[in-house]
């Protein structure tokens, strides 16, 4: 599942093509490392995420051309900057991207809005309902609102599982984007 999550996303939703760049973030999870593999023999550049420095380690090991811990680095956006100081052509957001306090998130393409000058996809992302049948979208958070300005013009933004939210007892109510 996480393989085929990775490549969907990849083909079918960011359309990512060589020399372009891709910010993963979660990047060591099944899903984030798949992507990071699949764009670099695709000819992508490929900017990863983690939380640890063993998983940055790890992404490194994985061919990574840059990474950074998020948790340690003194500021977010220039630690984006420096690892793509032209912007992103392609966002992997594996962090966070349903909400509603009656679904459990599995994992497929439901929607597309434009968010400024990106193509905000909700990749991957199937509910199951458990009593009540409306949904919001909603992308990523702190991290994606530092990412959302460094977007190149007609960026793609896969947006694939709610890491975020795993643990939850109260569904998080605010977000960069929320659609009904």
């Amino acid at each position: 599942m996480p393989g085929l999550t990775a490549l969907y996303g990849l083909e079918e939703v960011c359309e990512i093509k060589k020399g372009e760049t891709l910010l993963v973030n979660a990047a060591a999870g099944a899903v984030g490392s798949v992507v990071g593999q699949i764009a670099k023999i695709k000819g992508c550049r490929v900017v990863g995420c983690a939380g640890t420095d063993t998983k940055v380690s790890y992404l490194k090991e994985l061919g990574f051309d840059q990474v950074f811990n998020y948790k340690t680095a003194t500021s977010l956006e220039e630690s984006l900057r420096e690892a793509a100081p032209h912007g992103y052509d392609c966002y992997f957001e594996n962090v966070r991207s349903l909400h509603h306090s009656h679904t459990r998130t599995l994992c497929v393409c439901v929607d597309m809005r434009v968010c400024g000058h990106a193509c905000v996809w909700t990749c991957v992302c199937v509910c199951v309902y458990q009593s009540s049948i409306s949904l919001s979208v909603q992308v990523g958070g702190k991290f994606s609102s530092v990412v959302m300005p460094q977007m190149r013009e007609y960026g793609r933004i896969a947006v694939c599982g709610s890491i975020s939210m795993y643990n939850d007892t109260t569904p998080q109510t605010t977000g960069l984007l929320s659609t009904p």
